[in-house]
């Protein structure tokens, strides 16, 4: 009978999925999409709840698997479903530059096809195998697919874990080095703004040449339609300043349909891409400048923090509260986060160790060894989440911090817009299994409901049960790697740095990152009016803000770009 603590897994599932589908997705966002990144995060989060119970009913031997296989199997091929058709063909349709529903939905599928010709390549090959060698039945062709969506998640996890074990306590360690981590800032400063200018530049140029689109067609031609759609998709300030534009115009294009909807694609990425950018710039603005008040502060006598943009203190314990909020950035944080740094390291030794030594059946590594007997319904399941969820932190951390051009991540504030959202939920549902099935082989819990679904993959060859006992032995690679930024250096100089998980910076260019946020901050201070309360030494004593900031380049942007006829209001400039 499934108890108190799997119920609240669950429940707890569901309150996490119910409360990002309301931070994250954008306004205007389609029912659709919410529908469907609902399952997609929902389902994958459900299985890693029921993961615990699986793990206790088999050690303790209760009779209660029958039913809880079924659901596993159930949850299984809904989730490959969506993660291998679905989530898919709806992220192309999201991003298709087609002009109808019906040429978006062909051009996904066409993509999608593409995609799936190797996978089908290899399933024929295993289909006349099993015909010539062994026995060619249901459960054969069910097990190939199985191993081949493990096979792909295990290569994407160890990777991902690889730099997770190290990234997570880097990080935690350098949280509490201000000043390290605001030259890190500094230096992403030059970085991201460098990508803001390409972008409009690219953005810019696209407009021009969608005006040379629209001149060249006669109204009553049948592509001058498709043509003013993609003049109503350009925002609309850039459009009118382009108009009368005459210099550094783009190479003229033949007029066609095909032209027509790949620049109707280039626009709909690059102002994508340009609002991402301006939210991760409003970010890391946000986080330099409360770095600055907090380093300024740290001598501070009267143990406040300084700042323009912190919200003032009122009310009876106005002062306590000032008082506590210095001590916990300035005395308590930094070392916090230097003992969760220490704590989460010794976790990734373990990680590492277990991953490592998945072919013996010694128990090299320390978490295994709770699992020798259980511990209660509760005690076991709470001992099984706890390395469980730093296990899967370490590969999802991996994964939104890669670089991919017009990477997708998701941006609290409804800053996410559909397409990222959809790409969120694809990765989250493609991982989860082979997540789950690493996780069991690494913590030695064997004959679980979950493996009795996995298990029929063990007669594909190679690609079953032994390659996942012995590709991980490659974290630890990954791991070295990644510790000594090799893989960083590496995927630069081979010309991918979009396969990086970190930023590859010219520390050169500090004193550059340092005159950005300068004048970030300059501008933004003119968005404030603030009133200055002096000690009795004479000394400001703090600022209090008695006007709203100006509204964020994000919001600026996101607006700017709405297509003519959207949005009527007029929105002022910030700059």
């Amino acid at each position: 009978m499934v108890n108190w603590f799997s119920i609240l897994l669950v429940l707890i599932s569901f309150g996490i999925v119910i409360q990002m589908l309301r931070i994250f997705p954008a306004k205007g966002t389609p029912l659709y999409v919410y529908l469907f990144v609902f399952i997609g995060w929902s389902l994958p989060l459900l299985t890693i709840a029921l993961v615990p119970y699986d793990v206790y009913i088999t050690l303790s031997g209760t009779d209660e698997g029958e039913l809880l296989y079924y659901v596993w199997e159930i949850l299984y091929w809904i989730i490959f479903s969506f993660c291998w058709v679905i989530l898919p063909l709806l992220k192309n349709f999201m991003t298709a530059g087609e002009f109808t529903f019906l040429t978006k939905a062909l051009r996904a599928l066409i993509v999608r096809l593409n995609y799936l010709i190797f996978l089908c390549i290899l399933l024929i090959a295993f289909v006349i195998y099993l015909a010539v060698i062994a026995q060619l039945d249901k459960k054969s062709i069910q097990a190939f697919l199985i191993a081949m969506g493990n096979v792909w998640g295990l290569l994407l996890i160890i990777i991902l874990m690889g730099y997770g074990v190290v990234a997570i306590p880097r990080i935690w360690w350098y949280k509490g080095n201000y000043d390290k981590s605001l030259n890190y800032l500094r230096l992403k400063a030059v970085q991201i703004d460098e990508k803001r200018i390409d972008t409009s530049y690219e953005l810019n140029q696209c407009i021009l040449q969608a005006i040379q689109f629209e001149k060249e067609l006669r109204h009553d031609d049948k592509l001058h339609d498709y043509a003013q759609r993609v003049i109503n998709r350009c925002p609309e300030d850039e459009l009118e300043i382009n108009k009368t534009r005459n210099y550094n115009l783009p190479k003229a294009q033949e007029v066609n349909y095909k032209n027509l909807v790949a620049l109707n694609t280039k626009i709909k990425a690059l102002k994508a891409e340009r609002i991402r950018l301006e939210c991760r710039w409003d970010q890391l603005l946000d986080q330099a400048f409360a770095l600055e008040d907090i380093i300024y502060s740290r001598g501070n006598s009267s143990h406040y923090i300084r700042s323009a943009f912190w919200p003032a203190k009122t009310g009876k314990a106005s002062r306590f509260r000032e008082v506590f909020e210095w001590y916990w950035h300035v005395k308590i944080m930094p070392i916090l986060t230097r003992v969760l740094a220490v704590l989460f390291a010794l976790f990734s030794v373990f990680i590492i160790l277990g991953e490592s030594t998945l072919y013996i059946k010694t128990n090299v590594a320390v978490f295994p060894l709770f699992f020798k007997s259980d511990h209660g319904d509760v005690g076991t399941q709470i001992i099984c989440f706890i390395p469980m969820a730093y296990v899967f932190c370490t590969a999802y951390i991996g994964l939104f911090t890669l670089r991919i051009q017009g990477s997708y991540g998701l941006y609290n504030k409804n800053h996410t817009d559909p397409a990222n959202l959809v790409w969120s939920a694809f990765f989250t549902t493609r991982m989860v299994h082979p997540l789950i099935y690493n996780f069991l082989l690494y913590i030695k819990v064997t004959g679980t409901q979950f493996h009795k679904v996995m298990g029929v993959m063990t007669i594909v060859p190679f690609l079953g049960n032994d390659f996942c006992k012995f590709f991980p032995l490659s974290i630890i690679i990954f791991a070295v790697l990644n510790a000594l930024d090799f893989y960083t250096w590496i995927m630069v100089k081979l010309g991918m740095p979009q396969l990086t998980f970190g930023d590859h910076f010219d520390q050169a260019r500090l004193t550059e990152g340092t005159g950005i946020l300068k004048k970030a901050r300059m501008d933004k201070e003119k968005g404030y009016s603030t009133n200055i309360i002096y000690n009795k030494d004479d000394t400001p004593a703090r600022s209090i803000s008695l006007a709203k900031p100006a509204t964020s380049r994000y919001e600026e942007i996101k607006q700017r770009s709405t297509p003519k006829g959207k949005n009527p209001i007029t929105i002022p400039l910030n700059k």
